[in-house]
């Protein structure tokens, strides 16, 4: 697996019918970015995205827009919101071009 492939699980509010995940599944899987959708009784929603195309605050953004609606439970909130700063960091850092530090002189 790759690095940029990423796997969360998001707890969702109770209440979600089958139809409903369903539907939300399938808008999810619109998104470009996502591989992978799967909602399971227990409403977990478990998503597999890879991060140089979409990463989790986008998603739940787009879960919100679909109508799902994400546990707003303090550790789920804390966990969340750390999964956004890893994931902001890994792709800074993607995205970045190695530099050095200081001028080695050439070899003679």
């Amino acid at each position: 697996m790759s690095d940029t492939i990423k796997k969360r699980n998001i707890k969702l509010i109770s209440g979600l019918t089958a139809d409903s995940a369903s539907s939300l599944c399938k808008k999810l899987l619109e998104t470009v970015g996502i591989i992978d959708v799967n909602w399971n009784a227990s409403d977990r929603l478990k998503v597999e995205y890879e991060l140089m195309a979409i990463n989790l605050a986008e998603i739940e953004k787009k879960l919100g827009d679909a109508g799902g609606r994400k546990s707003g439970g303090l550790i789920n909130r804390f966990v969340r919101g750390w999964i956004h700063y890893t994931e902001e960091n890994e792709a800074q850092n993607m995205r970045s071009v190695p530099h050095s530090c200081c001028s080695i002189p050439e070899s003679k």
